[in-house]
């Protein structure tokens, strides 16, 4: 029998802020190879908790930490790219040619992308042409209304529904259903409004991370007053981790975040565990 999963299940989200703020006053810093300029912080996740607002979210906050942290040696700079324009932009080093560039324009190195996995479709020997660190676990799990709530256990939970997707992401599992037409895809552009369509009854199920549904149930004071009606499947459509994704010449980069990690500036525990 699925039940509805308590409203404190949410509520440490607002943990990642305070920790986040606290962290501005630590005052070490690593020694680096080189004096670097900037470096991007590219992500493709425009969304909460990573972005808020203008300048604001978790993707900002590690950019300004990591800034501190770097005692002005390099100033961290978030750029938020939409996936397929950060596909063609990366995919010299999607295909492995810049392991030996000989000065390809195309294999810059001065940049990390944020908050990925390396299933993620970053080609076949990601773990060769990239440096992977990771950042905290997460899942992502599917939310319908609790007048009629849908026990997710398989993709096949889902035949015959109307999910609430975000235009041009996959869905592992899901996605042959759609092509198969057993489930219905009804696409938004944010996450946000894709959550008042299932209150609003205009979908019947969602796949949303759960680092994302914790902050709109509780910063989002119309979603949060509606939390009651929300129904969390327990069974979670994926559970993964969250990394740094670096080019594979950047072992000081590396370096850099491992020891801003084990300051414990970043909290683990902020998603699917």
């Amino acid at each position: 029998m699925a039940l509805v999963y308590p409203f404190h299940f949410f509520f440490n989200i607002r943990h990642i802020f305070v920790v986040l703020a606290c962290c501005f006053l630590w005052h070490g810093a690593p020694v680096l190879a080189s004096e670097g300029g900037t470096i991007r912080l590219l992500s493709y996740h425009n969304h909460p908790p990573f972005v808020t607002g203008p300048e604001q979210g978790l993707s900002f906050d590690v950019a300004r930490m990591l800034t501190a942290f770097a005692a002005g040696t390099w100033k961290f700079q978030v750029r938020i790219v939409p996936r397929n324009r950060l596909d063609l932009e990366l995919a010299p080093w999607i295909q492995g040619r810049c392991l030996n560039s000989g000065g390809d324009p195309g294999c810059g190195d001065d940049w990390s992308l944020l908050w990925v996995n390396p299933a993620w479709g970053f080609g076949e020997n990601a773990g060769e042409n990239f440096l992977w660190l990771k950042q905290f676990e997460d899942s992502n799990i599917i939310l319908s209304r609790t007048e009629s709530p849908v026990d997710y256990q398989s993709p096949e939970s889902l035949a015959g529904l109307r999910l609430g997707g975000i235009r041009g992401h996959r869905y592992l599992g899901l996605d042959p259903l759609v092509t198969a037409g057993k489930i219905q895809r009804v696409d938004g552009d944010h996450e946000r409004d894709n959550i008042l369509k299932l209150l609003m009854k205009r979908v019947d199920v969602l796949l949303l991370p759960t680092s994302t549904v914790r902050y709109f149930l509780t910063q989002d004071a119309t979603i949060r007053a509606a939390a009651g009606q929300i129904f969390v499947a327990p069974t979670r459509h994926q559970q993964f981790w969250r990394h740094f994704m670096i080019p594979s010449t950047r072992k000081d980069l590396e370096k850099v975040y491992g020891d801003w990690l084990a300051t414990g500036a970043f909290p683990k525990g902020v998603g699917g565990e």
